[in-house]
């Protein structure tokens, strides 16, 4: 079925004034049909050694949670976005291992622009955390990267994990 769209942006909704439209027809065509949405998470298999002092990493290793979000997918180390919502959160949350009390950061990218930083945890170990909240569509596919800011030693460790809600 094709969707409707305006020029190269499709839409994701129709609403007339505050009731939202499931499907939209021109006399018995179905044109349109609103993209239900469904959470999805994704968990960090293994340990991932930071890489360079100072520098962002695109954290890799994950298995989609289909046991606690159904039909998840992971994509190029991304969580893919399983249909549309208007106020969706990302949630993040790495833990790590290390032998300094510098700086551990992560933060979110949506198809590959930062969209949230997590405030710095200074321990030698311990949990990195993001978060943000806006609207997605089924095309989005949000990735986490973290970094150390000084003496690339130690890792992010299995068993964290980004969840789109």
């Amino acid at each position: 079925m094709a969707g409707i769209s305006f020029g190269s942006i499709s839409v994701a909704k129709v609403s007339a004034g505050s009731a939202e439209i499931q499907n939209v027809s021109v006399g018995d065509t179905l044109v349109w049909q609103s993209t239900s949405f469904a959470p999805s998470g994704m968990t960090k298999s293994g340990t991932q050694t930071f890489t360079s002092a100072g520098a962002w990493m695109l954290v890799t290793g994950w298995s989609a949670d289909t046991t606690n979000y159904p039909g998840s997918t992971v994509v190029s180390n991304g969580l893919d976005v399983q249909g549309a919502k208007g106020a969706a959160t990302v949630s993040v949350s790495l833990p790590y291992t290390g032998s300094f009390t510098n700086a551990h950061t992560a933060r979110i990218l949506k198809n590959g622009t930062v969209v949230a930083t997590g405030t710095p945890v200074s321990t030698a170990n311990g949990t990195m955390t993001a978060s943000w909240s806006g609207a997605v569509v089924d095309t989005d596919v949000f990735t986490v990267e973290a970094k150390l800011d000084t003496y690339a030693n130690g890792s992010v460790s299995a068993g964290g994990y980004i969840r789109i809600t």
